[in-house]
């Protein structure tokens, strides 16, 4: 049983075991998502993460020559960009047609 499915007289003898319960409940969702053919593995996401991070040395460093260099060696650092600014393909398509005036939407199906 679940913390919320007992009535509070019942919480309040079970509490140590409901905490308990409530701690194993609070594992990573994102990890045991399920997942289709466009996900990528953790390990090859946090091995983009982990290049990002060194090349700009801990996100100090963030500018187009260094993005350029790390995505050179790992083109799923996109993806982390992408991810840490929380954008959608759509949105990521948006912003480079307003702000450089580039028509992206016809890639967008081969990055889904």
């Amino acid at each position: 049983m679940k913390p919320f499915e007992l009535e509070p007289s019942e919480l309040e003898i079970r509490l140590d075991e409901m905490v308990e319960e409530t701690f194993h409940d609070l594992e990573s969702q994102f990890l045991i998502l399920p997942k289709g053919s466009s996900f990528i593995e953790y390990n090859e996401f946090q091995s983009a993460y982990e290049l990002l991070k060194q090349k700009t040395n801990a996100f100090h460093i963030f500018d187009e020559q260094v993005i350029w260099s790390a995505l050179e060696q790992n083109a799923l650092v996109f993806v982390v960009i992408r991810t840490i600014l929380g954008l959608t393909l759509p949105e990521w398509a948006e912003l480079a047609r307003s702000d450089q005036g580039s028509d992206v939407t016809g890639c967008i199906s081969i990055w889904r």
